[in-house]
């Protein structure tokens, strides 16, 4: 059963996801399963491919968009501006979450190594993910590795055990 306040939750024995893209259906290991085909993917195809991270666009929109121009063909606006995007990309009510994070709101909620595991509720979650996510990905997205015991360690866990 889905709960909002632990979400995602891996601490139960059936993590098993089900996606509905176009035309089929993909079962998934669990959701952290679905980002690691989903990626996974993009890394086997057989055809030039380009992956932003979306800590490029937030940390560093105008050089990352400047690198994927040129990478592209393209290039920057001839009159130089930069335009920074700061509301949410999500709109209207069928759009994912009730949350919606703009370029500020998402610099606060992910500039610090606190904050990014301040929404695991339990070191299980941690655990799984740290033992479950694909390496390769993590080093070449250049993502730190999960350190279940070092997220125990920080205030807001005593806030939910």
């Amino acid at each position: 059963m889905h709960n909002a306040r632990h979400c995602p939750d891996f601490s139960g024995n059936n993590l098993t996801t089900r996606v509905k893209y176009k035309e089929f259906w993909r079962k998934h290991d669990s959701i952290l399963g679905l980002w690691n085909d989903f990626y996974r993917a993009y890394l086997e195809v057989p055809w030039p491919r380009l992956l932003v991270r979306i800590e490029d666009l937030i940390y560093h929109p105008e050089e990352t968009t400047e690198i994927v121009c040129k990478c592209a063909g393209g290039a920057m606006r001839e009159d130089g501006k930069f335009v920074y995007i700061v509301n949410s990309a999500k709109k209207g009510e069928r759009a994912h979450g009730k949350v919606r994070t703009g370029m500020v709101d998402a610099i606060i909620k992910y500039g610090t190594f606190q904050k990014r595991y301040e929404g695991y509720f339990s070191h299980i979650d941690l655990k799984y993910i740290r033992d479950h996510v694909d390496p390769e990905l993590m080093e070449m997205m250049k993502y730190a590795p999960i350190n279940p015991l070092n997220a125990t360690k920080r205030s807001f866990w005593n806030k939910f055990h």
